[in-house]
């Protein structure tokens, strides 16, 4: 793909000054030979790099369940008390 940009050298005008290119005597300005006196030209964009997306596994519905231990099933925060203290269920 391509776009179009101001021309960098006539500055969108399509004409330069005469003597720009070669000196020259008479004409007050010349056509621009960088955009072809069109004020304009064409410039190539940028294709960046297309990689793969990462794999991303599907969502799991489940909600992972703590560890079966004893000590962890029989002690728990206590959800009652401010302090946040650890009380035996």
């Amino acid at each position: 793909m391509s776009h179009s940009e101001k021309c960098p050298i006539c500055l969108g005008k399509g004409k330069v000054p005469a003597g720009f290119y070669e000196p020259t005597m008479g004409t007050n300005s010349e056509s621009c030979k960088s955009c072809g006196g069109k004020g304009w030209i064409e410039v190539q964009d940028s294709v960046l790099p297309r990689y793969p997306s990462p794999f991303i596994p599907p969502f799991s519905p489940s909600i992972p369940q703590p560890p079966n231990h004893t000590w962890f099933s029989s002690w728990c925060l206590s959800s009652d008390s401010t302090d946040s203290t650890i009380t035996r269920l």
